[in-house]
């Protein structure tokens, strides 16, 4: 509970005050009754008027002498302790004891309030101390009357310095902070964001009012959101590549269904084709059916870049220095990149080991290369780099997909036109280019973006326009990921078997015409059924030896449908075929990890020696 110190120092100086006020009214009272006390003084006491007026001015006298005594009292014994409360209170000290009982409480009120005001600046100072946070105040005009707080420390200023300084002169680079001041100058209450070097701050702004409710300054706060911020734009990044992560692998399940239902068209193209051959040697429709061969066979490039970026085609992977890779490669690019473009390689002085496919990499280099050729416009220089570096577990949370390492980097540079960043955002999408009609498939980085990832890497773009372009591609380095294992073809001639009836299923009806032709002509007999129901009927009473079968059909699965052959048919043996890859085919129940496939679309002469070494 506060204590009125105005109604208690009031109540300390009434005593004296009437002390001395009695004083002084008596000796105007005995000055202005002189002489009819002198006349009633000499009626009843006969004494001479030289007495009287001597007995009278010794009473003044003495009264006069009190008087000067109780002030002095007064001045010793209230004025002058009080005199000495004033000062202390002014220098903020605390009050000493005085004696006298009204003046201590007096004293214990005034410190029990200092020792509040102590510890509330106190805890103002720790606040401001620790926190990154600025407090601040300016005049009417704008100079800072109040600049406080360890903020300050961030734009290399100290606590009240900038007191007694315009606002607009000490924030004068900076636009935004100045037009912030001038809107704060005209009474407005906001909150806005200032950047300040690398630092951003959120500031509001109040304005201040003097006793008439006129506009007095503004007081305000700034407090240092910067790591606030760059974790909202680190938020930001990783949602932009999970959404990227999310939309490459949605647009890669396209590309690989595409290229399943084109594989199954250019199947039977490629087959009747080379059966036209065999069939009219010489002719001059043998040549005619090449430039068909050449084109299917392109198509079935196209679909194997497709397969790239998707990251469904397989691979034949083993241990290999990039270094060699790259340099082994450099003299084709020579012959490939024009003389006007100066091409240089770097390599790493120490090997780079990695697990991969060779001549996929030797696809990813290429890509790179003739990418950057195109972004060069007359003369220009691709710079090709091999390092080993060390991605930590932020960058591995920056970039989906990737294992926290030791990497190697392969690093495409060049001078040429670069990107913004909306193309940035498209650059690995199948189909998307910037070349101009005619100009470009949009598979190729498409495609590097695809391989790379199967190798279990990822690849970065840092690009400006007018200012070139970098592409790094991080593989992991060898002993961070186990080899993995391909099934090999089957390339060898093998002799003549005797007939074997096989049991063909496809529901792909050109396809399935095909394949029948193929083997009726190799000699073997063929039963032929568009769905797995008819070839468990067309089986009974059959003796099989060979199951031609699609994976991913109707109702029932090529490896339910062996399975329930293999009931009545225990030796019974398969080879599946599919347009999709090993890896991109769903794995059903009854499918093992090596099953034998043939892949759409196939040489008819591949097709006839997987058959026969199965049979064999």
């Amino acid at each position: 509970m506060g204590v009125d110190t105005k109604s208690l120092g009031f109540r300390l100086m009434v005593p004296s005050l009437v002390i001395i006020v009695a004083s002084f009214s008596l000796v105007h009272c005995v000055s202005r009754c002189f002489p009819t006390l002198t006349s009633h003084w000499l009626t009843f006491h006969p004494i001479t008027r030289t007495g009287a007026l001597s007995l009278i001015t010794l009473a003044g006298l003495g009264w006069a002498i009190a008087s000067i005594g109780i002030a002095l009292v007064f001045k010793r014994r209230l004025l002058r302790p009080l005199n000495g409360m004033i000062a202390s209170v002014r220098s903020g000290e605390h009050l000493a004891p005085t004696g006298l009982k009204e003046f201590d409480i007096l004293g214990s009120a005034v410190n029990d309030s200092l020792t509040r005001e102590r510890l509330s600046q106190e805890r103002l100072q720790t606040c401001l101390g620790n926190a990154p946070v600025i407090l601040y105040a300016m005049d009417r005009f704008g100079v800072f009357t109040l600049s406080e707080g360890k903020g300050l420390a961030a734009l290399g200023l100290a606590p009240g310095q900038v007191v007694g300084k315009s606002a607009l002169e000490v924030y004068r680079d900076y636009p935004l902070i100045v037009a912030g001041v001038e809107r704060a100058l005209a009474g407005e209450t906001f909150c806005t964001e200032n950047a300040v070097g690398s630092k951003v701050f959120e500031t509001w702004y109040s304005p201040l009012k003097d006793e008439r409710g006129a506009f007095a300054g503004s007081i305000g706060v700034a407090v240092d959101v910067s790591e606030r911020k760059a974790a909202e734009a680190e938020r930001e990044l990783l949602g932009e590549q999970l959404l990227q992560s999310q939309k490459m692998e949605s647009v890669g399940r396209l590309a690989g269904g595409v290229a399943h239902d084109f594989n199954n068209l250019l199947t039977p193209i490629i087959g009747y084709a080379e059966l036209l051959q065999l069939d009219r040697p010489g002719e001059r429709a043998h040549e005619r059916l090449d430039q068909i061969l050449k084109a299917a066979s392109r198509a079935k490039d196209l679909v194997q870049q497709l397969l790239s970026f998707s990251r469904k085609q397989v691979l034949e992977f083993k241990t290999i220095d990039l270094n060699r890779v790259v340099g082994d490669f450099t003299g084709i690019l020579g012959q490939t990149i024009r003389e006007s473009v100066d091409l240089r390689v770097q390599l790493c002085d120490t090997p780079c080991p990695l697990h991969g496919d060779q001549h996929q990499l030797e696809q990813v280099i290429m890509n790179l290369a003739v990418n950057a050729q195109d972004a060069i416009e007359g003369h220009g220089i691709i710079a090709i780099e091999t390092r080993h570096v060390e991605l930590d577990e932020k960058f591995a949370e920056l970039n989906h997909g990737i294992v926290p390492g030791p990497h190697l980097a392969l690093v495409f540079s060049d001078s040429g036109c670069g990107m913004d960043r909306e193309t940035q955002a498209h650059i690995f999408e199948p189909f998307f280019t910037t070349k101009g009609l005619g100009k470009g498939t949009g598979l190729g980085l498409a495609t590097v973006f695809g391989i790379v990832r199967q190798h279990g890497g990822i690849v970065t773009v840092q690009s400006q326009p007018e200012r070139g372009s970098t592409f790094t591609c991080y593989f992991p380095e060898a002993g961070s990921l186990p080899v993995q294992e391909r099934l090999a073809s089957l390339e060898q001639a093998l002799p003549e078997v005797k007939r074997r009836c096989i049991l063909l299923v496809e529901d792909n009806t050109m396809v399935r015409t095909l394949v029948q032709e193929l083997l009726t002509r190799r000699g073997f007999q063929v039963l032929v059924a568009d769905e797995p129901t008819q070839a468990l009927w067309l089986s009974k009473g059959v003796s099989l030896d060979l199951l031609v079968t699609d994976v991913i059909m109707p109702n029932m699965t090529g490896p339910e449908l062996h399975a329930a052959l293999k009931k009545s048919h225990p030796a019974l043996k398969v080879l599946y075929m599919s347009g999709y890859t090993r890896e991109a085919i769903p794995h059903p129940d009854g499918l093992e990890d090596d099953f034998p496939l043939i892949q759409k679309p196939f040489a008819i002469s591949n097709f006839a020696r997987r058959v026969e070494a199965l049979l064999n």
